[in-house]
């Protein structure tokens, strides 16, 4: 924000240079300065410190670059920058240490270095590449702060009238404006080179170590006490963490590595909308911050939203030709709760704007020492996200007899999480966005970006629509996701319901076993008998269509006829964990509406009174009628209801997540994630309650394959890997932490697998690059989806060339 236009309330001197003091550096010639400490500014200090904890960061280099075509005179041009450094005692500034603090020095006047590369000679094809490269190794070429210059110049000559000026500053010595005011004194000096005439510049009214001495004497004097109790207002309570969806886990401590990329908003776009803030009454920038706001409440559904937004710290005429780190970054805090529409929005960010800039002379760093807000070393104390609309490098400048063109060129740090700096020119906006690259990938920052831009036109069409509605992708990038990536179009059965799939198959293997256990096997065919049975006695106690039936039975033969025999009768099954507490039981029952409730000898007392019929089923004697009836004749929609999975309720009441036929159906035929058919063996592990079992059960009874049933209860790692072992089993799922153990403690009983599944929560990417090592024939998926969804939402095939990363994708 520029704040320049603000003056500061006439409550301490002029910070001019009083009688007595050194004139040293005020103007070109003037005599050298010793070896005086003076006092670092509260933004230097944070800097060095910031510096001293990691050095050789880049995140504050300031470098600037501009292609310059025609005649150039080197010998002008260095003159120039010597009279600029002669000028301006911050260009001569390094920093010394006393008492564990920096101190500024400022160095004897002496001619600037101008190295000049001569890449005329290299091919043209491979002199562009070269420049880059040069270049971003220039930008990324860390400081000594204790050594001045803290800053320098390289000039690239690529042909007779074409060259590359680049010019990089230290932002401890140096800001956005700053730079503005070492271009137009650089043309001028350069100019009067040319005509050989003295330069028509004013000498400085103060240098910037004059500045900070004034600051200093004004914090003293408590002139900022009331911005100070502006702040401590606006600040009060707990400060919220921007939780932006991260692509890697977030480090303990800031690298400040990072990586800078460029967009653009358009003129047209940015001409309508200084018409709707005009229409509003606020400023270009309220506007822009308001929409970004928006955007991070999209991302994060936080309401307490607070973003950090750049002041110029220029409240004063005498400093706005003062070459120096005057800038601030202040929070800007907005509450986003109630539901608002964006013009509501507007009015709220506008008052935190116009309170903010009223009380934006107290540098920032002061009032960290004030409001001592809680620290970690892994974010800033204030905010994690910054957005700015700076002043733009004058587009007009050029040296007499050049034209030149402004380049934006990449530091390789990030100061903060993310930082978007708006720069307006000709062309619209450029968006400058700065991000940490331990905590984001390139692509994200980039789709973010889009985003913005699609919110942006969204406000444009209608500015009075809640915050929720407004899109943040266009249509064709929603056609993307709604069809292109998750539009899997195979044509699986989805007119048929689980038990007419099923039917199929014991049809197409009769013979085939369906269920193993350490008593024996059961065929298809017999499978089917006994869940016929089964279907006929619920019919008799009134189950219909979709009407719910409780199933409170452990792993076991009896548990699957169970589930077909439902399903078959036309009901849906509600999975029941004898586990629970009996009051949780009850309730589900209630909930769901469950007149009929199936149990064994075992299980049927933890239901008690829980107000249904109590089917008691033990070793399959209900099952064992006389006649054996046909399929059931009845067609069924296979929309219906198949199953009813409540949630844990670990956040408030459990939900009964409803699942029709057609989604289970989708789920294990003709898949695009795994390849099932009759030959695999599956191991039925996962509790009913868990839906990880609907993939476990019927991937192997709708594809023809064995359904292995190991004893009832929690098995042991040695268990579970003799059951793999002996049992061949072909296709396994296993939870994210019993995979872990798996790999750690029986990797090779895995080997057999050929297909194995993991997921429910985080896969280690440590155990994942074992598995995909020692596991030469396994194919590996990380697995993801909620309940809802039916088991798996998007899946994720392990490569096996696979090296390992911060983490295991899931998906697209």
């Amino acid at each position: 924000m520029n704040t320049a236009e603000l003056e500061t309330p006439d409550r301490a001197t002029s910070p001019r240079r009083q009688e007595g003091w050194s004139e040293a550096g005020s103007g070109a010639g003037a005599p050298p300065v010793g070896q005086d400490l003076n006092p670092a500014s509260p933004g230097q200090e944070g800097l060095w410190f910031v510096e001293q904890m990691h050095a050789g960061t880049s995140a504050f280099n300031m470098p600037e670059g501009w292609r310059l075509t025609g005649r150039l005179h080197v010998a002008g041009l260095k003159w120039a920058f010597d009279e600029l450094t002669h000028r301006h005692e911050t260009l001569r500034t390094a920093f010394k240490t006393r008492d564990g603090r920096p101190m500024q020095v400022v160095s004897g006047a002496r001619a600037s270095c101008l190295p000049v590369v001569d890449l005329s000679g290299c091919a043209p094809a491979d002199r562009e590449a070269e420049l880059a490269r040069l270049v971003r190794a220039e930008a990324q070429r860390c400081f000594d702060l204790a050594q001045a210059p803290l800053w320098r110049v390289a000039l690239f000559r690529l042909g007779p009238d074409d060259h590359f000026l680049m010019l990089t500053m230290h932002h401890g010595i140096s800001d956005a404006w700053s730079m503005n005011v070492i271009m137009r004194e650089l043309r001028e000096f350069y100019s009067s080179w040319l005509a050989g005439r003295p330069a028509s510049l004013p000498e400085p009214p103060i240098q910037f170590i004059d500045y900070v001495n004034w600051e200093r004497e004004v914090v003293e004097g408590r002139f900022y006490a009331e911005e100070v109790e502006y702040w401590r207002r606006q600040l009060s309570g707990p400060l919220p963490v921007m939780e932006l969806p991260l692509d890697y886990p977030r480090p303990p401590t800031r690298e400040y590595k990072g990586s800078a990329q460029f967009s653009r908003l358009p003129r047209e776009l940015v001409e309508q909308l200084k018409v709707l803030a005009r229409r509003q009454n606020v400023t270009l920038f309220m506007l822009l911050l308001a929409a970004f706001k928006v955007l991070l409440h999209r991302f994060t559904f936080q309401t307490d939203v607070i973003v950090g937004a750049p002041f110029s710290g220029r409240n004063r005429t005498e400093i706005e030709n003062t070459i120096g780190f005057f800038a601030n970054t202040h929070p800007l805090r907005t509450n986003l709760e109630g539901e608002p529409d964006f013009v509501e929005l507007l009015a709220r960010v506008k008052e935190t704007v116009l309170g903010a800039t009223s009380n934006s002379n107290m540098p920032v760093d002061y009032l960290l020492q004030e409001l001592r807000p809680e620290r970690d070393s892994g974010r800033h104390p204030l905010y994690q996200v910054v957005l700015g609309l700076q002043p733009a490098l004058n587009s007009t400048w050029a040296l007499p007899g050049t034209w030149a063109e402004h380049c934006s060129i990449d530091n390789g740090g990030a100061k903060f999480d993310w930082t978007v700096l708006l720069t307006e020119d000709a062309e619209g906006i450029e968006a400058r966005s700065e991000f940490d690259t331990a905590l984001f990938r390139s692509e994200s920052v980039s789709r973010w970006m889009r985003c913005y831009h699609t919110l942006l036109e969204g406000i444009l069409a209608n500015p009075g629509r809640k915050l929720t509605e407004y899109p943040l992708v266009t249509g064709p990038e929603r056609q993307e996701l709604l069809f292109a990536w998750s539009g899997f179009t195979a044509p699986y059965e989805r007119h048929l319901c689980v038990h007419e799939m099923f039917e199929r198959m014991v049809v197409e293997h009769p013979d085939h076993v369906a269920l193993s256990t350490e008593e024996g096997s059961i065929s298809y065919e017999e499978l089917n008998r006994r869940a016929n049975r089964l279907a006929v006695r619920l019919r008799k106690r009134g189950t219909g269509a979709e009407q719910l039936v409780g199933v409170c039975l452990p792993r076991s033969v009896d548990l699957v006829v169970a589930l077909l025999g439902i399903l078959k009768a036309g009901g849906a099954y509600l999975p029941l964990d004898v586990t629970h507490p009996p009051e949780r039981l009850r309730w589900m029952m209630r909930d769901a509406g469950a007149r009929v409730v199936m149990a064994s000898r075992e299980t049927a007392p933890a239901l008690g009174d829980c107000g249904a019929d109590v089917l008691q089923i033990d070793a399959g004697q209900e099952f064992n009628e006389a006649t054996v009836p046909d399929n059931p004749p009845a067609r069924f929609n296979p929309e219906s209801l198949a199953y009813v999975m409540y949630t844990s309720g670990s956040t408030g009441t459990p939900k009964g997540a409803a699942i029709p036929h057609q989604a289970i159906v989708r789920l294990v035929r003709q898949t695009n994630y795994v390849d099932l058919g009759p030959g695999e063996v599956f191991l039925q592990l996962a509790p009913v309650t868990f839906d990880a079992s609907t993939f476990e059960i019927w991937g192997a009874l709708l594809n023809g394959a064995r359904l292995v049933i190991p004893p009832p209860g929690l098995l042991s790692l040695e268990q579970l890997a003799r059951a793999i072992r002996e049992n061949f089993v072909s296709t396994l799922w296993l939870t994210s932490g019993l995979f872990h153990q798996m790999v750690d403690a029986h990797l090779e009983s895995l080997n057999g697998v050929r297909q194995l599944l993991a997921g429910g929560d985080v896969l280690s990417p440590a155990h994942v690059l074992k598995a995909v090592r020692g596991l030469k024939h396994t194919r590996i998926i990380n697995g993801y989806g909620p309940t809802e969804n039916t088991t798996f939402t998007c899946c994720h095939t392990v490569n096996t060339g696979w090296q390992g990363g911060v983490r295991v994708p899931i998906g697209k």
